[in-house]
């Protein structure tokens, strides 16, 4: 056992893992958000997104186990800001057993990669204001977010 994080592009026979993920932040965020409706919901359609080209959905690996997820999506920025594309981050997730180790700020540094970096100065996210970890996250991770979208 190497115990290096390893983050890379996610694959396609990533995706039950993936899917499982998914339903980890579902659970994380119900309590928060009373307007969800029941079991079964799913917030991203991932298989989609694996292929577009102007997304970057990667995962962390460790001693190859999936531990965690995120996407990168370049957006037109609003007609009135700068640069004209941002990064939208989302499905920031973390096996329970793996928090606390530096592996969604890794996440934050890395996510602008391949086909969004070149192309994103600016990140932008979403969430329920109500939910204190992704300030928690932000503030660890040094970023200085200029817009956040509530949901």
């Amino acid at each position: 056992m190497t115990n290096r994080m390893h983050i890379r592009s996610a694959k396609h026979s990533d995706l039950p893992t993936l899917l499982r993920f998914e339903q980890g932040i579902v659970t994380a965020e119900r309590p928060y958000d009373h307007t969800l409706k029941p079991d079964p919901i799913s917030y991203y359609d991932i298989a989609s997104m694996l292929d577009a080209p102007d997304c970057e959905v990667a995962v962390a690996e460790l001693d190859g186990q999936l531990i965690g997820s995120g996407y990168a999506q370049r957006k037109a920025s609003r007609h009135y800001l700068e640069p004209e594309f941002h990064a939208f981050i989302g499905f920031l997730y973390v096996d329970p057993d793996y928090r606390g180790k530096g592996s969604t700020r890794r996440f934050w540094i890395i996510s602008s990669p391949g086909r969004v970096r070149m192309i994103c100065l600016r990140f932008t996210s979403q969430f329920t204001p109500t939910t204190p970890l992704p300030f928690a996250l932000m503030k660890k991770s040094g970023l200085i977010h200029t817009f956040l979208k509530c949901a």
